[in-house]
């Protein structure tokens, strides 16, 4: 259900809400603040992905920080301040505010909640680096704060919580699939850069933990939640997009067919043929093999080589070729060549 759309009483521009306030995107009149209800609700129904949580918080306590009581002198990053009357504070008022914020957002807001404010802020960091999803990150936060009240209670050493930040943060991304293509060597690699003792053993034994405390099911990776990322840095590349130009090539066109092609090929390997496989290896190599298929058909000269997916795609040369013969090479003879028309550059 579509909100009702507010019109300006001055110019009647279309009124959006900016920092809090409803602002004329026109003319740029304020009209006034906007009124939020104490209590909010996330995700209360089921996503695309079948995940179903009710999550109610007061406002300012956000799952991903560690937010004290909820709330601020002025707003968030305000470093100016006024008074009631909309008049700014004499530079000693504005001093005295300015010393308070920053006293009460640093100490009195994370007092007690100081591994907990390192592990999310460690979180917030990674998801930063890798670029992912706020939906990824307040999942992965979720399940932290879940955890984390109870994880000493199930191991009788000491608890390591940037390590099991990360493992929340692999369980989250393998929720999301495709949404969040990340290899978990690269989510480790992370946080070892931020100075972190995590290694790939550490995750995977955390989570188990994870599993058991959340109750929910293994979500295990497959090639296809990486094809659209490996897709896109591949055909987005200034060689690629020079080898097509120079094969008359409409860079859409062989974009749409070399996921149609990789997704089929991944779709003729069953269960048993992958299994033992790196899914993301297995992708690369897929994508390889979708292309060589598709030279084919067009009757072109090879688009893709073996040395250029491994280079932009991060895969070794060797781990490419290995895949593609023992597995990809007799599909592709058995499918045949059917021919298609290259489609002119308009």
């Amino acid at each position: 259900m579509k909100k009702d759309r507010i019109s300006c009483f001055e110019c009647k521009g279309e009124v959006v809400i900016h920092n809090g306030q409803y602002v004329c995107s026109n003319c740029g009149l304020v009209i006034g603040p906007e009124y939020l209800p104490p209590i909010v609700e996330f995700s209360s129904t089921e996503d695309s992905l079948g995940i179903s949580s009710k999550q109610y918080v007061s406002l300012g306590s956000r799952v991903h920080i560690v937010d004290g009581l909820g709330s601020y002198i002025d707003y968030h990053m305000t470093p100016f301040f006024k008074d009631s009357h909309g008049e700014s504070l004499v530079p000693f008022k504005q001093r005295l505010f300015r010393r308070l914020k920053y006293m009460y957002d640093l100490r009195t807001r994370i007092s007690g909640n100081e591994t907990n404010y390192r592990a999310l802020r460690t979180l917030n960091r990674a998801c930063r680096v890798l670029q992912l999803p706020d939906s990824v990150r307040d999942r992965a936060a979720y399940y932290y704060q879940k955890i984390s009240k109870k994880y000493d209670k199930l191991k009788e050493d000491s608890t390591n919580h940037i390590v099991l930040a990360a493992a929340c943060l692999l369980f989250a991304i393998r929720e999301y699939k495709h949404i969040a293509p990340v290899t978990i060597q690269e989510l480790v690699e992370v946080f070892k850069n931020m100075g972190h003792r995590v290694s790939v053993r550490r995750v995977v034994r955390e989570i188990t933990v994870v599993k058991k405390i959340v109750n929910a099911k293994n979500y295990v990776r497959k090639s296809e939640d990486y094809i659209y990322r490996i897709i896109s840095a591949i055909i987005n590349s200034k060689d690629v997009i020079m080898q097509l130009q120079s094969l008359n090539i409409p860079y859409d066109h062989f974009k749409r067919l070399l996921l149609k092609e990789t997704l089929k090929l991944l779709r003729s390997l069953n269960f048993s043929i992958r299994k033992g496989r790196n899914p993301y290896i297995l992708a690369v190599a897929s994508v390889y093999a979708a292309s060589k298929k598709i030279s084919s058909q067009l009757g072109t000269k090879r688009i893709l080589t073996q040395k250029l997916v491994a280079k932009l795609s991060g895969v070794a040369e060797y781990s490419v070729r290995d895949h593609y013969c023992s597995l990809l090479k007799k599909i592709i003879e058995k499918q045949g060549d059917n021919k298609l028309e290259a489609r002119p550059i308009q």
